[in-house]
């Protein structure tokens, strides 16, 4: 067997997995494939990156529950393998190369045992924070931001990101690294043509570097935080177990999260609800337990979400209703793509009233990996030229607003939080007004 085609984790040589899609997850920027037997992954998020490379700015569950994104490792233990190949998920499925194989189950394979997956996902998030955001990276992106706002306030005039780049005396990319927080909180405005011009409200009060360094400490990023925080990610605190794959399809997951516990972790699972027996017999439950909800009946998942397992909504249904016997903290997740699935809320409302969890996320597709692949195949199919899936199927932060108060008027519940960047509202259900959403330890 040639071992440049097919990796084989189990002694059946039936059982295989085409080298192809192990080497796509290899190449795609982020990846870091850990184990010994090559099933488990830890990515950083885009949010992690933003807090390493301002000190301050955390994603969406920072803001609801408290979780530092700095602290979090985003992990799978399962990265090839799911029981559904839903249009909108980031994942490269193997049908998106032409592969396939029994996906959907994990029976017959040799897989690292839960201490080992533990302590190489801590070690391998350690090492990327140390190699791939060394704090020399992050400093000089800071530094760098100062030395475009200094090119700009001299100019007084757009100019092209080659130029400042030039006049800087940065390379190219690092022009990008660094313009990309300084438009984001508006320091600086594009000009058309690849041009960039210092914002008005910049220009009229910076006279000197003195000035735009204070600006940039006040609205982007300041030294002191970053440096503190780059300290705090070498000892992580938090396992969101939902970068690929279905999680409890990994036998020993409960024996995960307790390693993880162990370890003065906090834990997150999301599923996608499709194996009830395996949620019935975890041995430790994660400190929050997230299911997909991706359709309000039957007929739309089946469309959406393209189960490789039998009777998937019916699962579903079964693990939504186990939500109120478990002691951990329960979160519903609409994962909603306008034009597919942001319909019929009086639906959604009534199974989230019978499921009862604490808290619903409604929050909006991001265009993005595998789905764009897909998201275009499906634009196609319905008539439209693929270029206009982003268009059509991306929902703005407004949309999840609106559709998140049709479903809220509908329940009864109550939209406690939003956050605009990852276009997601916070609904609760029955939580009750505790005194606060931060995660238990």
């Amino acid at each position: 067997m040639n071992p440049s085609i097919y990796v084989v984790l189990a002694g059946d040589d039936m059982l295989k997995i085409p080298g192809e899609y192990i080497n796509a997850y290899r190449s795609i920027p982020g990846y870091i494939i850990v184990g010994s037997r090559k099933h488990a992954a830890i990515k950083p998020c885009h949010w992690l990156e933003q807090k390493l490379f301002t000190g301050r700015r955390g994603c969406y569950k920072e803001k609801f529950y408290g979780v530092k994104s700095h602290l979090c490792i985003q992990n799978t233990p399962v990265l090839y393998f799911c029981t559904h190949r839903c249009l909108f998920c980031w994942r490269v499925q193997p049908s998106d190369l032409g592969l396939s194989w029994k996906e959907s189950s994990l029976e017959g394979f040799e897989l690292d045992d839960a201490i080992h997956l533990a302590e190489e996902m801590i070690a391998a998030q350690k090492r990327m924070i140390q190699e791939r955001y060394s704090i020399d990276r992050l400093l000089t992106n800071y530094e760098n931001m100062i030395k475009i706002l200094e090119v700009l306030l001299k100019e007084r005039r757009a100019i092209t990101g080659v130029q400042i780049a030039e006049k800087a005396e940065i390379s190219r990319r690092k022009f990008r690294e660094a313009a990309e927080h300084l438009l984001r909180e508006g320091l600086i405005a594009e000009a058309g043509g690849g041009r960039y011009i210092l914002s008005k409200d910049v220009e009229e009060v910076a006279e000197s570097t003195d000035d735009l360094e204070d600006l940039v400490k006040r609205r982007v990023a300041n030294p002191a935080d970053i440096r503190r925080v780059h300290r705090e990610a070498l000892e992580p605190k938090h396992a969101a177990i939902s970068l690929a794959g279905e999680p409890l399809l990994y036998p020993q997951i409960g024996e995960l999260v307790e390693e993880f516990r162990r370890r003065g972790f906090t834990t997150f699972i999301v599923s996608n609800g499709t194996l009830p027996e395996a949620l019935e017999n975890i041995s430790r439950e994660p400190s929050q337990l997230y299911i997909t909800l991706p359709a309000p009946n039957e007929k739309i998942y089946l469309e959406v979400c393209r189960p490789l397992i039998e009777r998937g909504w019916r699962r579903l249904m079964r693990t939504l209703e186990l939500l109120d016997t478990l002691s951990c903290r329960t979160v519903i997740r609409i994962t909603a793509v306008k034009n597919l699935n942001m319909v019929k809320p009086e639906e959604y409302a009534k199974i989230i009233e019978n499921a009862n969890p604490h808290f619903v996320e409604v929050k909006g597709f991001t265009y993005v990996g595998g789905a764009r692949r897909r998201m275009g195949d499906y634009c196609e199919r319905m008539g439209y030229p693929r270029e206009r899936a982003f268009e059509l199927f991306q929902p703005r932060h407004s949309d999840i607003v609106e559709f998140s108060r049709k479903i809220c008027e509908y329940g009864g519940f109550e939209i406690i939080n939003e956050f605009v960047p990852s276009a997601v509202t916070l609904i609760d259900v029955n939580w009750g007004k505790r005194s606060t959403k931060l995660v238990p330890a």
